[in-house]
């Protein structure tokens, strides 16, 4: 009983977040969905992530099981503020899920939609950046190399 009362709580608490936030912006790290702008690093830390801060301020969280690690930053370096910073692209083994894309699973339809989407481009050492314009005028630039990528919000950007 418990477990459905916990799953259904979850659940609500997923469909708020993504009534409140433009679907670009939401991912899914480990069983959890979070939006760039709008969850904090508290958030990270309530849905079982552990984390250090770096010399630069950046948020560093391991993940045990895989022994991986994964990054966020924040715009002004507070755990309580929104991260509007991500890069995945060391979690190995983290389950993690953007655009209903999943990475390790399904990199070749990753690229290609935002290839045909987004008109990504690949530069010389092999990452590809796609810049989603957002309702608000900002943007998410979408970098990967391979199976995992970064996210970054942008604030005020007129690459469209």
């Amino acid at each position: 009983m418990k477990k459905l009362l916990w799953l259904a709580l979850l659940l609500a608490a997923t469909s708020a977040l993504a009534q409140e936030t433009a679907p670009e912006t939401l991912l899914q790290v480990g069983e959890r969905t979070y939006a760039l702008g709008v969850s904090t690093v508290l958030d990270f830390a309530d849905g079982g992530w552990t984390y250090t801060v770096e010399e630069d301020g950046t948020f560093a969280f391991f993940s045990p099981e895989n022994e991986s690690w994964f990054y966020a930053r924040t715009a002004g370096g507070a755990p309580e503020e929104p991260v509007v910073f991500i890069d995945l692209t060391a979690a190995d083994g983290v389950p993690v899920r953007y655009a209903g894309y999943s990475g390790v699973e399904d990199a070749g339809a990753f690229w290609a939609w935002l290839q045909d989407a987004y008109q990504a481009e690949e530069n010389e050492e092999g990452t590809l950046t796609a810049v989603i314009p957002l309702a608000d005028a900002d943007a998410l630039r979408v970098e990967t190399k391979g199976v995992r990528f970064c996210l970054m919000l942008e604030q005020g950007t007129d690459e469209r």
